[in-house]
Order: structure tokens, then C-alpha cells, then sequence
């Protein structure tokens, strides 16, 4: 942990540096490499560590949901979409599983996007030991193993002082918050960083207050970190596993810890359809990013 702290300060050393500001202007694209001889190389190079790292595998978990029986093996005719039937329609724990699933990780992905923004512009903007320590304070959960944030939400939120939230969506919810608001805080900083604060006086001359300035002058200018954040912490938070099985209890249940169960103690089979279910999201995701952002975020 003390590691991933010296990284995050120098991280916000050259942040808070501001060589790069944003007024005006056109973007600037660079010149593509020329790669001679070694073009062909490396481009057999690239597909066949993509086939090994990614296209296989998938396809192995696409071919494994795919299975009518896990017994008979990857034959001819063994192939169907009854185990998808069977998962997303009968099985009754994994429904419940995709509605915490997703409600966990709307709210997660909006508040945290919400109090990131601000963690950001207190950090860049208040360049003073008040925003550092907060700096800290946001990174420190994220530099935190997930067990131990787990065990520690237990400890505080399990009754002893006042507040039991154990067995609840609620722990749940606080420790996805406070594991993945440093993605929101990051993200958004990153793209804060180059607004010139000229930006905002000059809105201040024209009589706008704070908020208004923020409103009109910052969202916009930061709108595709906004949106690449909110994803940042959707997608984790959706499939989240280390917490969760920890922390999660009867009707609690998230798409982590059912895919965990279903792999390992009851149907490889279901577990493989519910895995695929997290990839199409994913990728679903991933599209959906790049369109909102014109191609500036992508994951």
C-alpha cells in the first residue's frame, strides 16, 4: 500500500504541475510511424497475442455456455441456448443477482462520478495542503486491498458502534463507493487539469457565481472524462467479487458472487452463461463510451 501512495503522489505532483492548459484552438494530430520492414512482424505479432490472450479464451467461455451437457464435451449437436434459458429465466437467484447487481452500480457509477468531480476540483483547484489530504483520503481505499476494505466495513458497520448495515445493500454500496471513487477522481482530474482556471474568471467578471461557473464553463469542458468515469466505476462495480463475497448476505446476492458460486460448488455451465452476460456488458459499455465521447475514452 505505502508503494501505491508514493505512485499516486508523483501521479499528482505532475498533475498539479499544469504545463498543459486548455483555452481554445483546434486539436493537433501526430504523424503516423512508418514501420517499414517490421510492419508485417509485428502485426502477426499483434493477432496471435490476441488470439492467445483474448480470442481464445473468450471463445472457450462462449463454447462452454453453449454446452447442452458438460458431460458429453465439446461434440457436434451438444451445442444450445438452453443453459441461457435456464440462467436468465428460471434461475431465480441469478434475477436478483442483475437487479443488485445493476442498482449497486447506477449509484456507485452516479454519486461517485458526482463527489469525484468535486474531490478533483478542490485538488486542482486548491492547490494547498486541504487538497491533498483529500487527495489521500480518496486514494487511500483504492490503495487498500479489497479484503481489507471489506473487513473493515464490517467492523464498523456490523452494529458495534450504532450502525448495522451487515447483510445489507447499503454495506455493500459503501464499499464499492469508497473502493472506486479514486477512478472517478483521477479520471476527472486528468481532464481538469488542462482547463485554465482564465476560464472560470472570466466567467466571474461576467457576474456567474461559483455553481453557475461550474455549470457552464466546467462540465462542458470535462463532459467526456465525466462520462468516461461514470463508466470507470459502472463496470467494476457490476462484477465485483473480492468485497462482495464478504460482504454480501441472503437477498444480497450480486452477479460476483452468484458467478462465483455457480463456477466453483454448482453448474460450470451457468456459470460460463452468467460470464458472458458480464462480457456483452462490457463491451456494450465500451461502445457506448467511445460514442459519447467521440472516441476520446474507451476502455
Amino acid at each position: 500500500m505505502g508503494g501505491s501512495l508514493v505512485v499516486v503522489g508523483f501521479n499528482h505532483w505532475l498533475l498539479t504541475r499544469r504545463r498543459y492548459t486548455t483555452v481554445g484552438g483546434k486539436a493537433s494530430y501526430g504523424e503516423a510511424l512508418d514501420l517499414g520492414k517490421w510492419k508485417g512482424v509485428l502485426f502477426v505479432i499483434c493477432i496471435l497475442f490476441f488470439a492467445v490472450t483474448s480470442l481464445f479464451p473468450l471463445m472457450t467461455l462462449l463454447g462452454t455456455s453453449l454446452l447442452k451437457s458438460y458431460a458429453v464435451g465439446w461434440r457436434f449437436g451438444n451445442f444450445g441456448f438452453s443453459k441461457y434459458l435456464y440462467v436468465l429465466r428460471d434461475l431465480e437467484i441469478t434475477r436478483h443477482a442483475l437487479i443488485n447487481s445493476t442498482l449497486l452500480a447506477v449509484c456507485c457509477a452516479t454519486l461517485g462520478t458526482a463527489a469525484g468531480f468535486f474531490a478533483a476540483y478542490f485538488e486542482i483547484r486548491e492547490r494547498k495542503r486541504g487538497g491533498q489530504i483529500l487527495q489521500s483520503l480518496v486514494t487511500l481505499p483504492y490503495a487498500t486491498p479489497g479484503i481489507v476494505v471489506a473487513v473493515a466495513m464490517i467492523l464498523a458497520f456490523s452494529g458495534q458502534f450504532g450502525l448495522n448495515l451487515y447483510n445489507t445493500l447499503w454495506i455493500l454500496g459503501a464499499a464499492y463507493f469508497a473502493k472506486y471513487l479514486n477512478f472517478s477522481a483521477r479520471s476527472i482530474a486528468a481532464a481538469l487539469v488542462q482547463v485554465d482556471i482564465s476560464l472560470e474568471e472570466a466567467g466571474w467578471m461576467c457576474g456567474a457565481g461559483w455553481l453557475r461557473s461550474i455549470r457552464d464553463i466546467l462540465l462542458p469542458a470535462v463532459k467526456p472524462a465525466l462520462i468516461g468515469s461514470w463508466f470507470l466505476i459502472f463496470m467494476p462495480v457490476f462484477s465485483e467479487l473480492t468485497m462482495s463475497i464478504l460482504l454480501y448476505g441472503p437477498g444480497t446476492e450480486t452477479v460476483g458472487t452468484v458467478l462465483f458460486e455457480l463456477q466453483n460448488y454448482a453448474d460450470p455451465q451457468a456459470g460460463a452463461v452468467l460470464a458472458m452476460v458480464v462480457v456483452v456488458l462490457v463491451l456494450t459499455s465500451n461502445g457506448l463510451v467511445k460514442w459519447a465521447t467521440e472516441g476520446k475514452y474507451g476502455f
